[in-house]
C-alpha cells in the first residue's frame, strides 16, 4: 500500500505459532502445509509447533515418531516439546518467546489458511505502525467440516458479547465489503497476529 508518492509501507514478516496436544496427524499436517504453501515466503519467517505434553494416546507425536520425521523434511518448521501439560496460554507464550520475526501469528493446530490470508493481517499491522498504533488483528474465520473437510465461507467474523457474556456474531453492515477491516469488540482467541515486541 502506498501512503504518498515515495512513502511505501512495507509488510513485516511473521512467526506462526501452533500449539497442539494429542492432535490428530492429518489436520495438524494440513495446518502446517497450508501455511507453508499459501504464505508469501518473504512474510513467513518460521513455523513453531509447541507440543503441550502429548502422551501415549497420540503415538504419532512421540519423539522420533511419524510427525517428527515428517516435519524434519519441511523448511522453516521448528518443534518445541514441553514436559507435561502446561495449558494453552502458557504453551502459546513459550512459542511466542521462541519467535524471531517482527510479528507473531497464533493459529489453532487444526485450521486451513486460504490464499492471500497473511497479507491483510500484516498490512493492518504495518498501517498501525505508520500511525503509531499497536494492533492485534484477527482474520475472518471460515469453517471446515470436521467429518469431510468441506470448506464453507463465512464463519466467525465480528464478535460481541451476549447479555450473559457469551460470544455472539455482530452484524456486518452491507456497506462494508467483507474483506474490509472492521473493529470488533472481542475476538476469537485461536487466531491472531500482533507485533512480537509488543
Amino acid at each position: 500500500k502506498t501512503k504518498g508518492k515515495d512513502d511505501i509501507i512495507t509488510l513485516p514478516d511473521t512467526s506462526v505459532v501452533f500449539v497442539e496436544y494429542n492432535e490428530p496427524l492429518s489436520p495438524l499436517l494440513r495446518s502446517i502445509y497450508t501455511v507453508l504453501d499459501r504464505s508469501p515466503p518473504q512474510l513467513l519467517r518460521e513455523i513453531i509447533i509447541v507440543d503441550d505434553g502429548s502422551d501415549a494416546e497420540a503415538p504419532w507425536l512421540a519423539p522420533g515418531g511419524e510427525f517428527e520425521k515428517h516435519i524434519e523434511m519441511l523448511p522453516k518448521v521448528k518443534l518445541c516439546r514441553l514436559k507435561g501439560r502446561n495449558g494453552l496460554m502458557r504453551a502459546r507464550n513459550v512459542g511466542i518467546a521462541l519467535a524471531t520475526a517482527e510479528t507473531v501469528t497464533v493459529l489453532d493446530s487444526h485450521i486451513e489458511v486460504n490464499v492471500g490470508w497473511l497479507e491483510p493481517l500484516m498490512g493492518r499491522i504495518a498501517e498501525g505502525r505508520a500511525e503509531g498504533i499497536h494492533r492485534v488483528v484477527v482474520p475472518a474465520i471460515d469453517s471446515v467440516d470436521a467429518d469431510n473437510f468441506d470448506y464453507t465461507a463465512g464463519g466467525i467474523d465480528i464478535l460481541g458479547h451476549s447479555w450473559t457474556l457469551g460470544q455472539v456474531g455482530v452484524y456486518r453492515p452491507k456497506s462494508v465489503v467483507s474483506a474490509d477491516p472492521v473493529p470488533s469488540p472481542i475476538m476469537a482467541g485461536g487466531l491472531l497476529s500482533l507485533e512480537r515486541q509488543w
